[in-house]
């Protein structure tokens, strides 16, 4: 954890990292982040006249080393299994993504709120790693998740550094101002985008 932070903004130390094989998940999608942003800013820079193509072209590689990734990924393909058996049986429920959260299983809740909520995995993944807790807000607010399991999301997203309460309020607070219908736009639109941005569309 110490050393993705310490990789923001120092793409070789980012590499070096990012190619140890123990990294857990978690860290290694965080870490796609901050290094897909660093090099999208740094392009964007050199050529502002194609920054938006710059971000869609960035997006596209995360997404392609992320899916890789997720393929060789022992504890990503074991979580797969067991969250789709829950579905299977008819027994996959919300209080499923709580109990994975509480008990700091990274891949096991991203599947399961995958699934639950009929997004692809790619896309809860990285709301759940970025640095800004809105994206899961949204989430879960178009899906009608309680706050319960909002917060078990939160403070495993947060990772060992935790959250203050004072930013777990802000978050209840916004998540509770925050309307259903406005939420569901939002993923409406993040999903046509994505279409869009699909090869051959």
């Amino acid at each position: 954890m110490r050393l993705v932070k310490r990789s923001e903004g120092d793409d070789e130390l980012a590499q070096s990292v990012g190619t140890r094989p123990e990294i857990p998940r978690q860290q290694f999608l965080k870490l796609l982040t901050t290094a897909s942003k660093a090099v999208r800013i740094a392009l964007e820079a050199a050529h502002p006249d194609n920054a938006s193509a710059i971000r869609h072209a960035v997006a596209d590689v995360a997404s392609a080393i992320q899916a890789k990734a997720a393929a060789a990924s022992h504890d990503y393909a074991a979580a797969l299994v067991l969250v789709e058996s829950l579905r299977a049986s008819g027994r996959l429920s919300e209080g499923d993504v709580e109990v994975f959260a509480r008990a700091g299983k990274f891949e096991e809740t991203a599947v399961a709120l995958a699934m639950l909520t009929a997004l692809p995995i790619d896309m809860i993944e990285r709301a759940m790693v970025q640095d800004r807790e809105e994206t899961v807000l949204i989430v879960a607010k178009a899906n009608g998740l309680a706050w319960a399991t909002v917060k078990a999301v939160l403070l495993l997203c947060a990772d060992k550094g935790g959250m203050s309460a004072q930013a777990l309020e802000q978050c209840r607070t916004v998540f509770n101002k925050l309307k259903r219908e406005t939420a569901q736009q939002v993923i409406a639109f993040q999903q046509k985008r994505r279409a869009n941005l699909l090869p051959g569309d």
